[in-house]
């Protein structure tokens, strides 16, 4: 994979990396997720968007040797599934903007205004389901709503919960 980072940064302006990792239904990151973020992040990705758990893992920055820092989420949980369990049926949807500042013949890439919208999977009829915003089933009072925004920011305070 880091190989691969170099290969892709040498001709992209920003390089995300997609990693299926971490234990199944476990709703904080693991140390093998933790080193190869590390890893990752080190060799220059920008961004690692982390998926398997099937629940949603907390995002974070993570400081690279060189001072710059990667936006990492470890897990964005279910979008779509049929799996059953309040955990299972929460996903989201991750906006972030990244800024090219181009100085002579530096570049600088910035990853900014992280924003998450927490979502849900609901059962419509037998064979249907819904991805609806989780605000549009739990007000933003209830304890399932709380708890699963609290559990994404707190590695990353400053995460936005999109509205």
């Amino acid at each position: 994979m880091k190989n691969d980072i170099t290969k892709a940064k040498a001709v992209s302006d920003a390089v995300v990396v997609s990693v299926h990792f971490g234990n199944e239904y476990q709703r904080l990151p693991n140390e093998n997720q933790k080193h190869l973020v590390r890893e990752l992040a080190n060799a220059g990705a920008n961004i690692i968007l982390g998926h398997h758990p099937h629940v949603l893992q907390p995002a974070e920055w993570v400081e690279r040797d060189d001072g710059q820092k990667t936006f990492v989420i470890y897990s964005l949980g279910n979008f779509l599934s049929g799996q059953k369990g309040i955990y299972k049926e929460v996903g989201g949807i991750l906006k972030l903007d990244v800024e090219k500042t181009i100085n002579g013949s530096s570049v600088d890439i910035e990853i900014k205004n992280p924003s998450f919208l927490p979502t849900i999977v609901r059962k419509t009829t037998v064979s249907k389901y819904t991805v609806v915003p989780l605000k549009n089933v739990y007000n933003k009072d209830s304890s399932v709503y709380t708890d699963i925004t609290h559990h994404m920011t707190q590695l990353m305070p400053e995460l936005k919960i999109a509205e």
